[in-house]
């Protein structure tokens, strides 16, 4: 790979997970429609995407297969596993996803993902890059990224959502369309 870094972290090559996360919300309905792909979330065969999921990311050491072929048949698993855990909620990994600390780390998950960039590059050898400090590093700068941004935007575009269009639909929408996890 050398200096090819931009390779795996550029939005090209990862656009495919957030393409997949997009379509299984688009079609979930008429999936959850179809017989087979019913059958499929009832069968003992999802316990398998686990170890799919690990098998594929163990090719990360051939970039062909990987980029070619690994990386989308993985977050293709991904998504098929977080639905099968939506569907089925009252087992122990859908009561383990709906647990108070899992449902704030989804909540926080898009500051953790953006500050744990600089507090876990593999590339970056300084003192915040070091354990503890990467993991104390990334939670500050998460809890302070949400309270003080996200959480503050979220609550502006309600007021604007209310002066622009009356009752904020999208809390309606987000409220009856999403299945608890």
């Amino acid at each position: 790979w050398g200096g090819s870094h931009w390779i795996l972290k550029g939005f090209h090559t990862n656009m495919d997970a957030l393409a997949i996360g997009c379509l299984l919300t688009l079609f979930r309905r008429s999936l959850h429609s179809n017989t087979i792909y019913r059958r499929f979330l009832g069968s003992r065969i999802v316990v398998f995407l686990p170890l799919l999921i690990i098998a594929f990311n163990l090719l990360y050491d051939h970039p062909n297969l990987y980029l070619g072929f690994s990386m989308s048949a993985m977050n293709i698993c991904i998504a098929l596993l977080l639905d099968w855990a939506v569907t089925n909620s009252d087992s122990v990994f859908g009561k383990a996803l709906n647990a108070a600390p899992m449902v704030t780390l989804g909540g926080m998950s898009y500051s953790i993902y953006l500050w744990q960039q600089p507090f876990f590059d593999p590339n970056a050898h300084n003192i915040l890059t070091t354990f503890p400090i990467n993991f104390i590093g990334t939670a500050v700068m998460s809890l302070i990224s949400y309270y003080l941004v996200e959480k503050l935007a979220l609550r502006l575009r309600k007021v604007w959502d209310t002066k622009l269009f009356g009752k904020p639909k999208t809390e309606k929408l987000i409220a009856s369309e999403q299945p608890a996890v």
